[in-house]
């Protein structure tokens, strides 16, 4: 069996300890109703054709491009957390510390300095907090959380002991997972920054023995996961709020039964249509080799299915697109997840020795963080729909012609059938279960009471103006804890607003 090379002293090996984090699927948008069109005769009419008929093609396109390379090159170095700061606008993080704000829509992009390996990244209101640490095998330096503001300047927010830190919000509050990689089971830390507090809740739970790589948060928890140790051991999943945190049992397994040679640890975590989707790598850590991966699935955090496998080959991000599941690999390639299981290879993909993190930007783009053949790059997918009018050909009809045409109508925008997957993907993380705090409690879902959600979320729109709707206006990140969910002009946020017009079907 062949195998793909990881040297234990790269780049891509903290890749894999420290990887990136956040974002859910889109869907086809559809018309508001529209009235029947009627138009009648009442006397026998005589008609000519003359015009040609025509035909309407519809040609959708994808291309890959590289909007970001980075200058000076650094070789091995990659793009391994990606965050979606406003429309067009992108947080990128490196394992060797930079932070580029890349500006899509005009092609620009602003170094806004160096503070560590970064491992994730984490929105609450107006401020973005950064988890990072220094490298293993670089021997020590302290985890670290910075925040930047809505001005772009950053601060220490928390420094600790721990070799590095990811970090996860929930609702108004910041959760940072701090972690050695030593290799002699250490334990990992948790620590929180609630909503409007100075000082950060240091060190309120411990996770016996592990490395936390990625946290995110769902059904009104954070779920942080990671791994044993470094040297052996399967993969480790815990849940909770505050200080009180329970760890996941049951989980999945592609580890060669009783190994002791063989390492299975999380690359990345994501909530998508109200599931929660983990991908992971089995390594061989003595000598690097990567052996296989897996992606795996939960509704309810105990039963798992297993989404595809990447044998030789490492899944390490993963995000929904188009209605589709986007993998990035270890090998550089970028795929999609068909409805049997089967890994389809998206063509025209820049080379790259790593596809590292991944974000959908909107409806028709994705980005991919990737480690390029001599730095870190940013690569981008987009898909283009051009629609043409071919003419046919020309007949002449002649004839009379009486009665009464209607044109179809379109299918309504509802509720049930439309606005409700979104909430679930977009909204109920935070806003459904027990004891809501008080920052979300004011929108409360149930997922399954669909009087009691339609109720509460008719009561946030705006028929006059839907735009302007609470609804639209707080998943786009004005005034909202949890930030940005919805990109301004995306497939979902036009639903909505057809959906308002449309008189907010049940």
């Amino acid at each position: 069996m062949s195998h793909t090379r990881l040297a234990l002293g790269s780049a891509l090996l903290m890749g894999l300890l420290v990887g990136a984090g956040c974002n859910s699927g889109s869907r086809s948008t559809k018309a508001a109703t529209v009235a029947p069109t009627t138009s009648a005769t009442t006397t026998p009419t005589t008609s000519t054709t003359t015009a040609p008929t025509t035909t309407t093609v519809t040609t959708t396109t994808v291309a890959w491009d590289t909007p970001y390379t980075a200058t000076p090159a650094i070789q091995n170095d990659s793009l391994i957390a990606l965050h979606l700061l406003a429309p067009d606008q992108i947080l990128a993080g490196s394992p060797l510390g930079q932070i580029q704000l890349i500006d899509l829509a005009a092609g620009t992009v602003v170094s806004e300095g160096s503070y560590g390996s970064v491992s994730a990244f984490a929105a609450v209101g107006g401020n973005v907090f950064i988890g990072t640490g220094q490298p293993f095998f670089m021997q020590g330096g302290q985890g670290e959380v910075f925040v930047r503001d809505a001005q772009g300047n950053y601060t220490v927010s928390l420094d600790h002991p721990l070799t590095a830190i990811t970090v996860a919000a929930l609702g108004n509050d910041v959760y940072a997972f701090a972690s050695n990689y030593t290799g002699n089971g250490d334990a990992a830390t948790v620590s929180q920054l609630t909503a409007n507090a100075v000082a950060w809740s240091q060190d309120v739970a411990t996770l016996p023995s592990c490395q936390i790589n990625k946290a995110v948060a769902w059904r009104n928890e954070i779920w942080a996961a990671g791994s044993d140790n470094l040297l052996s051991g399967g993969l480790r999943l815990f849940r909770g709020t505050g200080a009180n945190f329970t760890e996941v049992t049951g989980l999945p397994s592609a580890r060669t039964p009783n190994s002791a040679n063989e390492l299975q640890l999380v690359t990345d975590i994501q909530v998508i249509n109200g599931e929660l989707y983990i991908s992971t790598v089995v390594t061989d850590p003595t000598v690097g080799n990567v052996i296989t991966g897996a992606i795996y699935r939960s509704f309810d955090g105990s039963a798992w299915t297993t989404v595809a496998t990447t044998p030789n080959d490492s899944p390490m991000a993963i995000a929904q697109h188009q209605g589709t599941l986007f993998v990035g690999l270890i090998s550089g390639a970028v795929q999609s997840v068909d409805s049997t299981g089967t890994l389809v290879a998206d063509t025209g993909v820049p080379t790259s020795t790593g596809a590292m993190s991944m974000i959908e930007v909107d409806a028709d783009t994705l980005v991919v963080g990737v480690r390029g053949t001599a730095g870190a790059e940013l690569i981008r997918r987009v898909t283009t729909v051009a629609t043409t009018t071919v003419a046919t050909a020309t007949p002449t009809t002649t004839g009379t012609t009486t009665g009464t045409t209607t044109a179809p109508a379109m299918p309504a925008i509802t509720y049930t059938a439309d606005v409700k997957p979104i909430l679930v993907a977009r909204c109920t993380s935070c806003h459904s279960g027990t004891s809501l705090p008080a920052a979300v409690a004011g929108y409360p879902l149930t997922i399954t009471n669909d009087t009691a959600d339609y109720a509460e979320t008719v009561n946030r729109t705006n028929p006059q103006t839907p735009d302007a709707s609470l609804l639209l206006t707080k998943a786009t990140g004005n005034a909202h804890g949890g930030g940005a969910v919805l990109t301004v002009g995306s497939a979902e946020h036009t639903t909505l607003i057809q959906w308002i017009q449309g008189g907010s079907v049940r």
